[in-house]
C-alpha cells in the first residue's frame, strides 16, 4: 500500500523512491525493509536476520550468461561488492564493443510547500532542503518564486532474484517470533528491495525574485528551449533568476555544486559525464520495493 502512495505521485516514470547518502546502506538490491512510516517517509528501516544466498543480474549489454552472480550472504558490503564485480566484468570485456542507451527520466515542479515538492519528485525533502538550499518561507510569503528540475541518467539497473514465498528470503533457522521482535507486524510488513537503479541525479533550482506570473511559463522555456534568453520574451525575469545544480554520482568533483546566473552553464553539467566508465562511475539513484 505504501509504495502505491508513492507511484501515485510520480507520473513520469515507474522508477519507485530516490535514494539519497543516508539510505543508501538500507537500500540495495535484495535488502528487506519494513513498510512502516519510516518508509513512507524515505527513512527505511532494514530488517536484520540471517538470510539465504540471492542472486543479483544487471542489465549491462553484452553480458549474456555472465550478468548474473550468487551472494552468499546478501549483506550491503557482500551485495556492493558483486554489483562491482559485474560493472567491472562488463568495462573489461564488454565496454568497447557494446554502447549504453542512455536513460533520461526528467521530473519538474514548481515549489510551493516541502511536502508538495517532496512528493512531486519523490525525494526526501530534508535533502533537497540540504543540498539546494530551498528558501520554503520565501516562497510561502512569496518574495520567491521557485521550480526545481530532477534529472536521473540512468546507467543500469541491478535487480535481485525475489524467491516464491517471502520466508525463502531467511535462512531455516530464522523464526516467525524473530521476525515479530524485530518489527515485522500486520502494520509493518517486510517488502524487498527488488531492483535498484544506478548512474547519476542532477537536481536543478530555478528562482527569481520576479513577480510575474509568467515565471513557470519562462522556466519551463529555458529548461526545454535553447534559445530562450536570447529571444528576450522573458529577459525581465532571468535577470532577476539564479540557477543551482546539485550532482549526485558520476565524476562529481566535477559539479558538485553550482550556482550561476547563466543557464548554459547548468546545461553543460546535464550533458556532460552522461556516459559510465571507469573514471565516471554510477551511484545508487532510486529503487523499487516489493
Amino acid at each position: 500500500v505504501v509504495v502505491e502512495r508513492e507511484k501515485k505521485s510520480l507520473t513520469t516514470s515507474p522508477v519507485d523512491i530516490s535514494i539519497i547518502d543516508s539510505v543508501v546502506n538500507r537500500t540495495y538490491p535484495g535488502a528487506v525493509q519494513l513498510a512502516n512510516k519510516a518508509f513512507a517517509d524515505n527513512q527505511p528501516s532494514l530488517l536484520v536476520a540471517k538470510r539465504k544466498p540471492l542472486n543479483i543480474s544487471i542489465d549491462l549489454p553484452g553480458m549474456r550468461k555472465e550478468n548474473t552472480i550468487t551472494v552468499q550472504n546478501p549483506t550491503y558490503g557482500n551485495v556492493a561488492g558483486a554489483v562491482d564485480d559485474l560493472v567491472s566484468t562488463w568495462n573489461e570485456k564488454y565496454s568497447t564493443t557494446h554502447t549504453l542507451p542512455a536513460r533520461m527520466q526528467y521530473t519538474e515542479s514548481m515549489v510551493y510547500s516541502k511536502s508538495q515538492i517532496a512528493s512531486a519528485l519523490n525525494v526526501n525533502a530534508k535533502y533537497l532542503d540540504n543540498s539546494l538550499n530551498i528558501d520554503f518561507n520565501a516562497v510561502a510569503n512569496g518574495e520567491k518564486k521557485v521550480m526545481v528540475a530532477a534529472y536521473k541518467q540512468i546507467f543500469y539497473t541491478v535487480s535481485a532474484e525475489l524467491p516464491n514465498n517471502p520466508s525463502d528470503l531467511f535462512d531455516n533457522s530464522v523464526t516467525f517470533d524473530e521476525l515479530n521482535r524485530k518489527g515485522v507486524s500486520n502494520s509493518a510488513p517486510p517488502v524487498v528491495v527488488s531492483n535498484v537503479a544506478y548512474g547519476r541525479t542532477v537536481y536543478v533550482k530555478l528562482e527569481t525574485t520576479s513577480k510575474s506570473k509568467d515565471v513557470q511559463a519562462a522556466f519551463k522555456a529555458l529548461l526545454k528551449n535553447n534559445s530562450v534568453e536570447t529571444s528576450g520574451q522573458y529577459k525581465d525575469i532571468f535577470e532577476e533568476s539564479t540557477f543551482t545544480a546539485v550532482v549526485l554520482g558520476g565524476d562529481a568533483k566535477e559539479h558538485n555544486k553550482v550556482v550561476t546566473k547563466d543557464f548554459n552553464e547548468i546545461r553543460n553539467i546535464i550533458k556532460d559525464n552522461a556516459e559510465l566508465s571507469l573514471k565516471n562511475p554510477a551511484y545508487p539513484i532510486s529503487y523499487t520495493s516489493t
